[in-house]
């Protein structure tokens, strides 16, 4: 079952060629970057950020085959969640030192979402499974993780949303698409109460113009969302995103804060337990491996023995 079938206004889509590349859309893309104001701390990773851009927009516009991932509604909401978080979060370290992998745990993510850990490890195994994200490595116990590369329909969805890419990756405000997706890690989402991550979802879908049948909420659910959306955004397309988050919530950060905190300490107590499970395991293998080899220097000094010597007896 296909869902979200989003769509371009008329006005905004560029006439497109049977087989619009990823490279059309690069060059395009970075000659605009070449004359267009950028966001202070932009401009020395360009292309970077373009690419990086370009795989979060295509993503998240993109319709979604639940069928061929083995998908619920459920799952297709949280990873679209998860990955435009993942994806936010990768711009950001493209500025802070030109990284072109993100470290992220299902601690770091749950804190994120506002949700167990046990959810925020099976949205990442969703997006890995799916090839949204891939796995480029290790640093400790935390992965670093790279964005997937789009399929041919993706990326032609991407190239229809040209101007959004641009705006997000320029940081540029004024783009309702781009606007909402980054503003999906801010704390104002998923820890005010009266909102949540699917609100923002919601709100994205409305950026993109897709009407309730093609999402996976149900319609109930989707008439509350917008009218959690009215009621705690009063001036929603009035006043920048951020600005409304901020009032909707002040504490959310201070809330986000405090559930950090909450689920390192859960992450501590339970790395611990399992280091000592490990250390009981090892310790009883090696007790094995010398009763063995206690066993094997017995039969080497007296030869064969009557009947065989069992380890630890």
């Amino acid at each position: 079952m296909r869902s979200a079938v989003l769509r371009v206004a008329p006005d905004t889509a560029p006439a497109l060629l049977p087989l619009a590349s990823a490279h059309a859309l690069l060059a395009a893309a970075s000659a605009h970057l070449s004359r267009s104001p950028l966001a202070p701390g932009v401009g020395d990773h360009a292309d970077a950020r373009m690419a990086v851009a370009r795989r979060i927009v295509g993503r998240l516009a993109a319709p979604v085959d639940r069928e061929q991932y083995g998908w619920t509604k459920g799952d297709e909401s949280k990873a679209r969640i998860g990955f435009a978080i993942i994806g936010q979060r990768l711009l950001e370290c493209i500025d802070e030192d030109g990284s072109s992998a993100v470290l992220v745990t299902s601690t770091w993510l749950a804190v994120q979402m506002d949700c167990t850990i046990e959810t925020s490890g099976k949205v990442l195994r969703l997006l890995k499974e799916a090839g949204w994200i891939r796995h480029v490595g290790t640093i400790g116990l935390s992965r670093r993780w790279r964005l997937g590369r789009l399929p041919r329909e993706a990326g032609d969805v991407a190239w229809e949303h040209k101007a959004t890419v641009e705006a997000l990756a320029m940081g540029i405000e004024g783009d309702d698409l781009a606007d909402a997706i980054r503003t999906a890690r801010r704390p104002g989402w998923a820890y005010n109460p009266g909102l949540g991550l699917r609100a923002w979802l919601r709100l994205l879908y409305d950026s993109l113009g897709v009407r309730a049948a093609e999402a996976p909420f149900g319609v109930r659910q989707w008439g509350q969302l917008k009218q959690a959306l009215v009621r705690e955004l009063p001036g929603l397309g009035t006043r920048p995103l951020t600005d409304l988050l901020e009032d909707a919530d002040p504490i959310a950060r201070d809330v986000r804060t405090e559930r950090e905190e909450q689920l390192t300490e859960q992450r501590t107590v339970t790395m611990a337990r399992l280091a000592e499970v490990r250390a009981v395991r090892d310790a009883r293998a090696a007790r094995r491996r010398d009763a063995s080899a206690l066993a094997r220097r017995l039969r080497d000094a007296v030869g064969a023995c009557p009947g065989r010597i069992r380890p630890g007896r």
